[in-house]
């Protein structure tokens, strides 16, 4: 039957097709996922040191923030053409510099640098 044939090859070309980007999406995370190794290892030095917010200091600021450092580096490391070409990526890394002001306010919050909402 011709229908029978017909059904058969787009499926094949679609379950084809579903294969590639399965994995062409597991291409994307072992090129990416390395990148991505200092900032876990600045997460883990974060949670190791685990500063008291009783003393502040620029240190702690600097651990606090150093994991999202390190998310800033790995947006820029995509160029700023890739920052020009998507907004999204620029709305994520504004947030992201917002994100280490907020914690790094968080450090002096004894001192009235972060109020909390009422």
């Amino acid at each position: 039957d011709p229908n029978d044939s017909a059904w058969f090859h787009s499926n094949t070309i679609l379950n084809t097709l579903r294969l590639k980007e399965s994995h062409d999406a597991l291409f994307q995370v072992k090129c990416e996922g390395p990148k991505l190794v200092p900032f876990f290892k600045a997460t883990c030095v974060y949670f190791v040191l685990w500063l008291p917010t009783s003393s502040p200091s620029w240190f702690s600021a600097l651990i606090k923030c150093l994991p999202i450092f390190c998310l800033w580096v790995f947006l820029l490391a995509h160029g700023i053409g890739f920052l020009g070409a998507h907004s999204s990526a620029r709305k994520i890394l504004a947030g992201l510099i917002f994100s280490s002001l907020g914690d790094a306010f968080l450090i002096w919050q004894e001192q009235g640098y972060f109020v909390h909402g009422q």
